[in-house]
């Protein structure tokens, strides 16, 4: 990364060529809808659930039944992190183990009824987040908004894959 000397002797960080305004306005966008969505701040724990077992629940919601080494690779957390998110949601009693005999990377887990009480109240609280902010906008941009993010995540994955 180059730096110059700005107007008062203070050296100014330039970006990198690769770094043009697109790159820096949605690494700044990105921050601030991470932060709106709570992810910072009390909003999740309001729910009793960090953003990790947020996720878990959700996917136990989506697919059902989940492994350990499943759930690692749709969340893109290591083992150890994925054990321990597991084990804070069992005591919490929000889920359980299909089959107790099975090697524990490889038990069933689901979601308990009081985790379906609890996903449900973390989707009305989502839901109710996006729906605030995308009534303030017309129907056009509302579109524009969810084709982005979709074609932005699918293009992040990508890249996650050529990489990885």
């Amino acid at each position: 990364m180059s730096s110059k000397t700005d107007g008062r002797g203070e050296v100014a960080h330039a970006q990198p060529p690769s770094q043009g305004p697109q790159v820096a306005q949605l690494r700044e966008a990105s921050r601030t809808v991470f932060r709106e969505l709570g992810m910072l701040d009390s909003k999740l724990s309001d729910l009793g659930v960090t953003p990790a077992q947020c996720h878990v629940l959700i996917e136990l919601g989506r697919h059902g039944v989940r492994t350990a080494s499943e759930l690692c690779e749709s969340l893109q957390l290591d083992k150890s992190g994925i054990s321990r998110v597991l084990s804070s949601l069992q005591r919490a009693e929000l889920i359980s183990e299909r089959d107790t005999r099975a090697d524990r990377r490889k038990r069933p887990w689901v979601l308990s009824a009081k985790g379906k009480q609890k996903l449900k109240r973390i989707h009305d609280f989502a839901d109710g987040q996006v729906k605030s902010a995308l009534d303030d906008l017309g129907e056009e941009t509302r579109q524009s908004i969810v084709e982005g993010m979709t074609n932005y995540a699918r293009a992040l994955q990508r890249a996650r894959l050529q990489i990885g």
